[in-house]
């Protein structure tokens, strides 16, 4: 198994001293690893086939969670995946 090695910057402050190192970080996780993972608001209203004011209404009401990023919301694509699997209703029952 390859292990993932990424460069992490460090910066230290000491006696009114600044110093940044670069260290090799093995396994280091990133937030811009899986950034097709998370969607805005109108990618998310359109993969739920919803309209945006829809959608707002559900994260106002606390049926959607999202994350914000400064002033704009972002949705995990993995969450919203789950929660259509959750509300699936129907389908054939064997009768």
């Amino acid at each position: 198994m390859r292990k993932k090695v990424r460069n992490v910057s460090l910066v230290s402050l000491t006696a009114n001293r600044c110093t940044m190192e670069t260290r090799a970080c093995e396994n280091a996780p990133s937030l811009f690893d899986n950034l097709d993972e998370w969607l805005t608001t109108e990618e998310a209203a359109a993969y739920l086939r919803l309209t945006t004011g829809s959608l707002r209404n559900m994260v106002c009401v606390g049926q959607i969670s999202c994350y914000k990023l400064g002033r704009r919301n972002r949705f995990s694509k993995g969450e919203l995946r789950n929660l259509l699997i959750k509300k699936n209703r129907g389908g054939f029952h064997g009768h």
